[in-house]
């Protein structure tokens, strides 16, 4: 803590100067002159105490807790870098001069020197045994829990392995989470709600995250999140030890640097040019922290792939050509080898790798089957320390999800069909046939069709890559969906028949995120979102007939998603994070200056009743909400009200009197279990050479 770091430099300070750092004839006056008093300077006559020693020692008293040293760690590392020299002849050499028995203040520093050679000591044991693991000649497996029916997402050991965070839930937000490895309790850290890709500070005191468009940190132990900069919608970030910040901002971004007191961004890596690059991402600091590993996108196969960078811009080197992050491992015994850590085709892979001549050194080899991603597409579900612990998860996120019908007040009807790797459902006009896209691994998803009446499944896209966001045209004849090719980043949106017969028609050569979400009831135009280079995430309207040329309909520096066609076509319903939270919104067609706020606490996911009286969303505590609503010239929308909430569920279809809704939920109700996440200590000792 903190206030011991304060109460050290309190006994360092009367140890060197002979007095007391907080004097007073009560208690009470001592106390006083800790708040509102500072020392008096340290003598340096002779300079017999050491500048460097002089200046942790005010650093250890000071007044505000944020200007000391963050934790005993790097108190420790201060110490230890008092050279033998500073604390060893200052001392004696005055001694020699004025006589060390006859001097009471050198006798207080002579014992201030030997405790500071003895703290000096004890820190460097400390330091070495943060920095090495011990050396068993076994592995040590075990899994941990999720605290919810939602798999644990984006996690992240601590440097020194003490610490485990990830995201998570349990039927509120998505918040930042924390495991301390020798407790057995997970615990949310407030004033993360809607969290994305946590990460360390270098010393294991604060944790930062994106959120709402921010790039922010908050401290482990407690405390608000404090915002450091915008970023509309972050793609992974990494802290060094001399407080640099290296982020990506979005899908389409370059790495940025920023300090971790906050400020301007300034760009670190450059984009290619062209239409087929896609940004930078999930960037990791190697030891010296100035290189570090990153993602970079791209539809040309050459370009993609994990990269080498230094944050002076001079390097760009190519090191692996997977759809990956990736981790460095540093030797976990004396004179080991280092290894990095990646994902290829879902198996999480190792090779060695010399962090200071940054390069590998040797043969690769296997660590886990079926490790999926834990975030965007390249994101891995793995993390590790630098003392030789190793976590990750098996299996798809969505492996075990129903497909069920409930009421308004969430009861249970029935099933449609088997568990599966279910994601969104869109029921047709008709109510007889269900489309839902089923995930086989995490660069293979297809359209599945699921007929309500006879209980019978159906595929209808058979390409390698992700067929996934289908939409029914107003009639039921046909289907639009994006489509994602292997080894590639943009989406192009296709329609096909819903009978399966003829071809697949390209409507739209896309780019990264572009996601069909509605059809217009006139059949006229497709609402997709996609996001740009200069801004986030915007709708745009396709139109079906003539050149096909798209529209911008929402473009700004905000996230705008989940467009849906009033019934009368004449209004959209969306979402957006303009306010510093995501809020549901009504808009006119075209955009008119006419905007109306639908929900109040934040909302995802709006859907409208086919008769265009009730707009249904969910709330951030995963609840779905019903708007009453009345329509024409204006929009007059009534009071949210709760319907009915879940833990874990992702997704939803009214049915058209909104009487009934098809949920995507974990296969076993309340009782279902998310995946585990397997913890390994010492996983070096278990490579299969």
């Amino acid at each position: 803590y903190r206030s011991d770091i304060f109460a050290l430099g309190a006994i360092l300070y009367e140890m060197l100067s002979g007095r007391r750092a907080f004097g007073g004839e009560t208690a009470m006056d001592a106390m006083t002159a800790i708040v509102k008093e500072d020392p008096p300077e340290l003598p340096t006559a002779d300079r017999h105490i050491p500048l460097a020693l002089e200046r942790i020692v005010h650093r250890c008293l000071e007044k505000r807790p944020t200007a000391r040293f963050q934790s005993t760690r790097d108190l420790a590392f201060a110490l230890e870098g008092l050279s033998s020299t500073q604390v060893s002849v200052s001392v004696p050499a005055v001694a020699y001069r004025k006589g060390l028995l006859g001097n009471a203040r050198l006798a207080w520093s002579a014992a201030a020197v030997l405790f500071v050679a003895l703290v000096g000591a004890l820190a460097a044991g400390a330091v070495s045994y943060f920095r090495q693991a011990p050396s068993p000649s076994q592995s040590v497996r075990f899994q941990i829990p999720p605290p919810g029916a939602s798999a644990a997402e984006m996690f992240t050991l601590s440097a020194d392995g003490r610490h485990l965070a990830f995201i998570a839930n349990t039927g509120g937000p998505d918040q930042v989470w924390v495991r301390a490895m020798d407790t057995l309790e997970s615990r949310a850290l407030a004033g993360t709600d809607g969290a994305r890709y946590p990460f360390w500070s270098p010393d294991g005191a604060y944790l930062g995250f994106f959120a709402q468009g921010k790039l922010r940190k908050i401290a482990i132990t407690s405390g608000p999140a404090q915002t450091l900069c915008d970023a509309a919608d972050g793609r992974g970030a990494t802290w060094n030890r001399d407080g640099v910040i290296l982020f990506s901002r979005g899908p389409t971004s370059p790495l940025l640097r920023v300090s971790a007191a906050g400020g301007v961004p300034a760009p670190v890596t450059t984009l290619a040019e062209g239409a087929s690059t896609a940004g930078h991402r999930f960037p990791v600091f190697l030891p010296d922290g100035v290189h570090f590993l990153y993602n970079a996108g791209s539809n040309k196969p050459d370009s993609a792939g994990l990269y080498l960078g230094s944050l002076d811009g001079g390097m760009s080197l190519r090191l692996l050509p997977d759809v990956t992050n990736a981790l460095y491992a540093a030797p976990t015994v004396p004179g080991g080898s280092g290894y990095l850590l990646f994902r290829r085709e879902g198996t999480l892979m190792t090779e060695p790798f010399d962090a200071d001549a940054l390069r590998s050194t040797g043969e690769m080899f296997p660590v886990a089957e079926q490790v999926p991603d834990a975030g965007n597409i390249g994101f891995g579900a793995f993390s590790v320390s630098a003392t030789g612990a190793l976590v990750y998860r098996t299996g798809i996120a969505a492996s075990n999800r129903d497909l069920v019908w409930v009421d308004r007040a969430g009861k249970r009807l029935r099933a449609t069909t088997k568990p599966g790797a279910f994601g969104l459902p869109a029921i047709s006009p008709g109510q007889k046939t269900v489309a839902v896209e089923v995930s086989s691994s995490g660069s293979q998803a297809d359209i599945w069709l699921q007929d309500l009446e006879r209980d019978v499944i159906s595929r209808l896209t058979f390409r390698p890559g992700l067929n996934v966001h289908p939409v029914w045209s107003p009639d039921g004849n046909h289907l639009v969906f994006s489509f994602q090719a292997l080894g590639t980043y943009s989406f192009d949106i296709y329609r096909k028949s819903s009978s399966g017969s003829g071809q697949e028609e390209l409507l739209l050569r896309g780019g990264i995120n572009a996601l069909p979400e509605d059809w217009s009831p006139d059949g006229k135009w497709i609402v997709y979102q996609q996001t740009g280079q200069k801004t986030a995430t915007d709708l745009w309207l396709l139109p079906l007939a003539g050149d096909r040329k798209p529209i911008p309909y929402l473009q700004t520096s905000f996230i705008e998603s989940d467009g849906r066609f009033s019934p009368d076509g004449r209004w959209m319903a969306y979402q957006s994070n303009e306010s510093g939270q995501t809020q549901i919104y009504v808009q006119a067609i075209p955009p008119s200056g006419a905007k109306y706020q639908i929900s109040t606490t934040g909302g995802t996911q709006p859907i409208w009743r086919r008769d265009g009286r009730e707009l249904f969303y969910f709330s951030t505590d995963q609840k779905l909400m019903a708007v009453p609503i009345k329509l024409g010239t204006s929009v007059e929308p009534g009071t949210p009200q709760q319907l009915f909430g879940n833990a874990g569920i992702a997704g939803y279809a009214p049915s058209p009197d909104g009487q009934r809704f098809l949920v995507n939920i974990p296969a076993g109700g309340e009782g279902a279990t998310a995946p585990p996440i397997t913890v390994v200590l010492n996983w070096q000792a278990g490579l299969k050479k």
